[in-house]
């Protein structure tokens, strides 16, 4: 392997862990998450962070589904990159917005 192939390998292996890092502070176990699969909005918590075992240096997390499930469905719970994976805010920190309802009082 030539310099800067390695070069190559290193700058890419960096660019992956960095991107990881950045979902790793976005997302915690036990965090409510949305994932849109095949035109579907699939919800689900974050039961295990699977660590940068993905392709390409990838952080994987495991999802439980929230939504009802029968035995002909998908599994309950799957795996996903961090990047496919959007937090639900908790209600406590949901931020009402004003309505024309409001405005019109």
């Amino acid at each position: 392997m030539t310099r800067p192939q390695l070069e190559h390998i290193i700058r890419a292996a960096d660019m992956a862990q960095k991107q990881a890092s950045k979902h790793r502070a976005a997302l915690k176990v036990g965090q409510r998450v949305v994932v849109r699969v095949g035109g579907q909005t699939i919800r689900g918590v974050l039961i295990e962070d699977r660590g940068t075992i993905g392709v390409g240096g990838r952080r994987l997390w495991r999802i439980r589904r929230d939504d009802g499930h029968n035995g002909e469905e998908a599994p309950r719970e799957f795996e996903m990159p961090a990047i496919y994976l959007t937090p639900v805010a908790s209600r406590a920190r949901r931020v009402s917005r004003p309505t024309m309802r409001s405005f019109a009082r």
